[in-house]
Parts: C-alpha cells; sequence; structure tokens
C-alpha cells in the first residue's frame, strides 16, 4: 500500500454511492479487530502500543471513536503517562474531542479492556484490521476512479494499474497463517516430549505431532478419568490437522503417533468410514462395557464426501458422539445403535476441504465448532529422515506404558472414573478466560475442550490429582490459538454475516414491528443468507435481550422499539 491514509470513517455519502455502483452495503471494516487490538493496549500498552504503532495508523480504524481512542493512547505514552481508561478520558476531555467518542465511552473503554482475547492472538488482530482498511481504501479508489472516469477514462484506468503495481510491491505482510502460532508452553509432559523429540527427526510440524498424541492418549483413558464436576468431561479429542497437501506432512504425523501407540497398546482405531452401521458395529461391545474408538481419517475429504451424501446418517451421528456415548437412529429396515461408545477423531484436512465444509449440511448441526483444528506448515529439511534412537523411543513408550497402567488400575480398583480437581488458582485463570468470551460462532465449545485438555495435559506430565495454574495458563494458551485458527480459516467471515443479518432482522422488526417468524425470514430474506447465519442472528438477539418472543401470540418483537403498536414489553407482552 502506499503511505497515503484515507479517512472514510462514517461516511455515508460514499458508502451510498458504492452501494448504488457495487452493490457493498458499507466500506469494508473489522470492528471486532479494532476492538480487540485497543483491549490488548489497555490491557498490556507497554508491551503493545508500540508494535500498534509500528503497524497502523489512526486512519487504518474505521469507526471515528476507535481512531480518537488510539491516537490519544499514543500521546499518553509518548508523555510517559499511563494508558489507563481514566487517562484516555482526561486527555480527550482537555483536547474537547471527547464528544466524538460516543455515549459512555469510560465504560466503553472497560469494556475493550475486560472483554480483550488477549494479547497472544494480537498479531492476527492486526493483520485483519489492516486488510479491512486496504479494501477500504481499494473502494474508494474505485469510487475516485468512477468519478474521474466520467471526464477523462484512459487517465483513470493508468492510475488504477500504476496504483495496483504499487500496492504490489509494498504488500510484504506474511501470510495470515504464520501470524497465529501454537503456542510454546504448551508442550507439557510426556507429549511435548514426544512431539519435541520426532520433530527433530521429521518433517511434520510439532503441534501435529502433539495434538495426534493427546487425541490417542485420550481415547486410550475416556473412561478411566475425568474431572469433579457436574459435567464430567471425557479427555475425547477430534483434533483435524490443517494445511495444504502434502506439503505440511499431516499423513506423516498421524501415521507415526497411531504406530507409536499400537506397538504398546491395542487400540481399538477404524480407519476411514464406509458407513454409520459399520462404525456403530465398531464401537458397540459385545457384552455393553464401555468401548473406546478412534476414527482415524487420512483425508477428511472422504468423511465429508460420505456424510454429504443424502439420507446419510454418519454426520449426525459423529457429531452426537462428540459429547454422549449413546446414539440411536431407527427407520423402516434398520436399526443403528450405540451404547457406552467413547469414539475420538483424527483427520487430516487440507484448507480447501475444510471451506467445503462450510455448507449448510455442516453448520446447521454444529459439527463444524466440534472440531480442534490444528494448523502448520512443513519446512524441507530431510530427503531420508534418520530413524529416531531406539532408546529414546522405548524410554517413552516405557513412560507411557506405566503412566496409563497406574491411571487404569486405579480406575478398575475404584470401579469408577478417577476425578481430578482444580487448584483455586488454576481455576481462576479458566473462569477469567471464560467470562471474556464473546458471542462469535467460533468460540463455541472452546470451553468443552478447554475441560478435555486441562485433563490431557496433567496426565501429560503424570499428574491425576489436580489441575495446577501452570496448566491452565498452558490451556488457556491453547484455546486462544484455536479461536485465532478457526477465525482465519473461516471462509465466509462468519461473525461479520452475522452481524450483518442481525441488523437486518433489527431493521425490519423496527420498521413493520412484531411479526411471526415466517414473516421475518421472508423479509430479511434468509434464503440468501443461509439459514444457519439467520437462526444464530436471532438467537444471539434474543439471548441479549433485543428481541422477544411472545409465546401467546407467536410474535417477535424488539424490546425497547418506541414506534406506535410496534412495542414489545421486557416480559414478552406486545403493548397496547
Amino acid at each position: 500500500m502506499t503511505d497515503a491514509r484515507f479517512d472514510y470513517s462514517r461516511s455515508s455519502h460514499h458508502s451510498q454511492i458504492l452501494s448504488d455502483l457495487y452493490g457493498f452495503k458499507a466500506l469494508p471494516k473489522a470492528l471486532e479487530a479494532e476492538r480487540a487490538v485497543l483491549g490488548a493496549a489497555l490491557l498490556e500498552p507497554d508491551e503493545v502500543i508500540p508494535k500498534l504503532r509500528e503497524a497502523l495508523a489512526p486512519t487504518d480504524f474505521y469507526e471515528r471513536r476507535h481512531q480518537r481512542f488510539f491516537e490519544t493512547m499514543l500521546a499518553l505514552h509518548d508523555q510517559g503517562t499511563p494508558v489507563t481508561e481514566h487517562e484516555i478520558i482526561d486527555l480527550l476531555e482537555r483536547e474537547k474531542r471527547l464528544n466524538e467518542c460516543g455515549e459512555l465511552p469510560a465504560s466503553y473503554l472497560t469494556d475493550l479492556r475486560v472483554q480483550c482475547p488477549g494479547v497472544a492472538t494480537l498479531d492476527y488482530y492486526i493483520d485483519k484490521l489492516k486488510e479491512a482498511a486496504r479494501r477500504r481504501e481499494v473502494a474508494v479508489r474505485l469510487l475516485v476512479a468512477y468519478e474521474k472516469a466520467k471526464t477523462d477514462p484512459d487517465a483513470a484506468l493508468e492510475e488504477l494499474i500504476a496504483q495496483a503495481r504499487l500496492d504490489k510491491l509494498a504488500d510484504t505482510s506474511p501470510n495470515g497463517a504464520s501470524l497465529v502460532a501454537f503456542p510454546q508452553s504448551a508442550f507439557l509432559g510426556i507429549a511435548g516430549d514426544f512431539a519435541q523429540l520426532y520433530s527433530q527427526y521429521l518433517e511434520s510440524p510439532p503441534q501435529f505431532l502433539f495434538m495426534t498424541f493427546l487425541t490417542y492418549l485420550g481415547a486410550i483413558l475416556a473412561d478411566k478419568i475425568t474431572i469433579a464436576s457436574e459435567l464430567r468431561p471425557q479427555p475425547r479429542l477430534y483434533t483435524v490437522l490443517l494445511g495444504e497437501s502434502a506439503n505440511s506432512r499431516k499423513s506423516s504425523a498421524l501415521d507415526i503417533v497411531d504406530s507409536f501407540f499400537r506397538e504398546v497398546f491395542a487400540v481399538n482405531v477404524h480407519y476411514g468410514l464406509g458407513s454409520a452401521e459399520g462404525l456403530a458395529a465398531e464401537i458397540e461391545s459385545e457384552d455393553g462395557s464401555p468401548r473406546s474408538l478412534i476414527l482415524h481419517c487420512d483425508e477428511l475429504k472422504l468423511l465429508v464426501d460420505k456424510a454429504s451424501q443424502d439420507g446419510s446418517i454418519a454426520l449426525p451421528m459423529l457429531t452426537t458422539l462428540f459429547e454422549r456415548n449413546v446414539f440411536d437412529n431407527t427407520t423402516k429396515g434398520r436399526k443403528i445403535r450405540v451404547r457406552n461408545g467413547y469414539l475420538s477423531l483424527v483427520s487430516a484436512c487440507t484448507t480447501e476441504t475444510y471451506q467445503r465444509m462450510w455448507h449448510p449440511s455442516f453448520r446447521d448441526i454444529g459439527f463444524i465448532n466440534r472440531l480442534f483444528l490444528v494448523h502448520g506448515d512443513a519446512k524441507r529439511r530431510h530427503f531420508s529422515p534418520k530413524p529416531v534412537p531406539e532408546s529414546e523411543r522405548r524410554r517413552l513408550q516405557e513412560e507411557l506404558v506405566g503412566l496409563v497402567g497406574a491411571i487404569t488400575a486405579t480406575a478398575a480398583a475404584r470401579k469408577r472414573p478417577i476425578e481430578m480437581v482444580f487448584d483455586p488458582e488454576a481455576e481462576a485463570v479458566l473462569q477469567d478466560w471464560y467470562m471474556k468470551l464473546s458471542s462469535s460462532v467460533h468460540e463455541r465449545r472452546l470451553e468443552v475442550y478447554g475441560l478435555r485438555l486441562c485433563i490431557l495435559l496433567e496426565v501429560s506430565q503424570g499428574e491425576t490429582r489436580r489441575i495446577t495454574r501452570e496448566t491452565a495458563l498452558a490451556v488457556r494458551d491453547i484455546l486462544e490459538y484455536e479461536l485465532a485458527v478457526r477465525r482465519l480459516y473461516d471462509p465466509i467471515d462468519a461473525d461479520n454475516a452475522i452481524a450483518r443479518v442481525e441488523e437486518s432482522i433489527r431493521r425490519v422488526l423496527a420498521t413493520y414491528g412484531p411479526m411471526r417468524e415466517r414473516d421475518l425470514k421472508r423479509r430479511v430474506n434468509y434464503q440468501r443468507v443461509g439459514i444457519w447465519a439467520y437462526n444464530t442472528a436471532l438467537e444471539n438477539l434474543l439471548k441479549s435481550g433485543e428481541v422477544r418472543f411472545n409465546s401467546s401470540k407467536k410474535l417477535l418483537g424488539l424490546v425497547g422499539c418506541h414506534q406506535e403498536c410496534h412495542q414489545v414489553s421486557k416480559d414478552g407482552k406486545n403493548a397496547e
């Protein structure tokens, strides 16, 4: 990009022209990213603000108040003044610019800090914010070129071509995936030792080896250890190694871990997915006792193709067994039944296949957010990798056998799973993380994975009684990584798509008043946006209390809408 910066935030004039000419509803923006970087600056100003100064300009922010907050943070930091909500408001008042910052700016700043996803994903949000600013600048250039072309079309075209060349030369930003690194704090215990050892001899990224190891370990211990919680989490994972084709060495990681475990354990592994009936037969024990199964798919594409077929119940079955151990499907002529089944999943997947999974058949049933994505790229290092030293391999296997044997014997003696407990400091770390979650679709079931990973990371370290603060911090870092990866590979920009549908619902209900859901669907054109986006948007508005459902009249309406005859009161009844 060139050094020129545009300040077109809140420009209704430009937005309207772009809408008329090109179908844009508004200038491109990344409000979530803007809030995240400002929140990070409030959390860790000395670490974050110098980085933001190098990467961003105030006009990279879309919202006017975000521009003002950023400018003020930079000024305070230059002065050596603490960058706090109080100091920001005080300086804005003295400069008579507080009126540009919306209602309740102090409360808004506090919310930015409290709801910030953390500093670990700062690079990801900076990149997303800069990309939105670049797209906004391109949109404005199109508008300027359009106006200029009315009088001198050749000059307008030459100017756009020249600018495109400059942009290409200036675009030296790294690939977004490289900005989201697997946390080094997570490589704990025997799983971490295995990943670090084998990644020295193989080209597979250590995070691929680490998470696949944890998946196999969790499958073996699925019915033997849990947390003292009403939820009674099981340490089972649905792990997907994500990368480009063979270059990322996904299959190599799956095969190495599989061989390592099968040499010392009778692991129940099913390679590939033939049918739901076949999978049920593999996971159902003859005597009804608990039976663990790892569904090992060298390429997730085969599972996606099978599950996408009309009439297939493989997808509902996999989705249900993520959180439950039972499944039933009875139709005329066939019956599928699972009892005491403990299913885990490991698979390799290209980014192209993952993007195909954002089809409604996968989104609407919630299968996508049950997957734990691990992305990585391999570097060419070994034409013919040397074998891992036999002594090192045997040492790890003996340690693993002893660990699993002790847990299995203890659970058998007690005739129930071992129950781990949180240290107060550990619980406080994850409670704080949990309370900062927003309503993003990418955050769904992260807390489920948090509980399961707490078990696995402690077991990996040989601990079976308590969950420590060190482990809780590592789990928090892994969850922040997972959230960033989900957002990075989201092909439809789900959060913004849902936000647009939310705004459409608000506008329709404010204009036409309370209505039945079928009428609301028609007016927001749900078939164009997709039933998943519509349902998620409506669910968010209902949870936040912006929209209420009048059960007696079967009407949906805005809460607090002051239009005559269009108001729905707090108790869900229409105003007279």
